[in-house]
């Protein structure tokens, strides 16, 4: 029984690492910037801080503000050049979305970005790690019980 509760925990603790991922949608608007933040689960990051940085501005944001109740947060780019708009929630998510901005011909197409999950060799090295865990609490419980 020990064991069971033991297995499970850990398959518990293995869901809830794998799915705390950020994404980004970034919205058509006319002259406009505008994003939407959302966790893996498609769940709004609502009411998240934002913090703008505009192209030559480095690590002084040049605009602050807040999501709203749906993730979603626009400003208006005043220069060309490649904008950072980045998103935290205050609970540990955080994601940065690198914006292209061309003032003249504004054209923008829903363009969507994922830090959802880990990359393929990171998954299964977790699995395989999960698996050899599993078989080396087994192998601990029954040398103890050869013990006894």
């Amino acid at each position: 029984m020990k064991r069971l509760v033991i297995v499970l925990i850990l398959l518990a603790c293995a869901t809830a690492v794998y799915a705390h991922g950020t994404d980004y949608t970034r919205l058509p608007a006319d002259g406009a910037v505008a994003l939407q933040f959302t966790y893996s689960s498609e769940e709004p990051m609502a009411f998240a801080e934002i913090k703008v940085y505009s192209p030559g501005s480095g690590t002084a944001e040049s605009i602050l503000g807040y999501a709203d109740r749906n993730g979603v947060y626009s400003f208006i780019p005043d220069e060309d050049g490649e904008w950072r708009v980045e998103a935290a929630d205050g609970m540990g998510h955080k994601i940065t979305a690198p914006i292209s901005v061309h003032l003249r011909g504004y054209d923008v197409q829903p363009e969507r970005k994922s830090t959802a999950g880990a990359s393929l060799p990171l998954r299964v090295a977790f699995g395989l790690s999960l698996i050899v865990n599993i078989f080396a609490l087994y192998w601990v419980f029954n040398r103890r019980k050869g013990r006894a």
